[in-house]
């Protein structure tokens, strides 16, 4: 549900701030990762605990930022 979540409040932050291409690739990636962070605990299956949480997190974390980055810094250029 958290990851649902989280995608709707990153599309909302899309169409209310004007946010450009570079964010909605960050967000399409982000989403993408959430899925498949989901798909490594299906069936309760604990074992992927690590990669599931640790390192899609930090991977989510760095790709939504630098996407966030990279549009505002451009949002001038266009």
């Amino acid at each position: 549900i958290f990851h649902a979540l989280s995608c709707g409040f990153l599309a909302a932050l899309y169409f209310t701030t004007g946010l450009g291409p570079f964010f909605l690739a960050g967000f399409v990636a982000t989403c993408g990762m959430l899925l498949y962070e989901h798909h490594l605990l299906r069936d309760g299956n604990l074992d992927c605990l690590d990669a599931a949480f640790f390192n899609m997190n930090g991977y989510i974390s760095v790709t939504l930022f630098v996407a966030t980055l990279i549009d505002t810094l451009t949002a001038g250029a266009a």
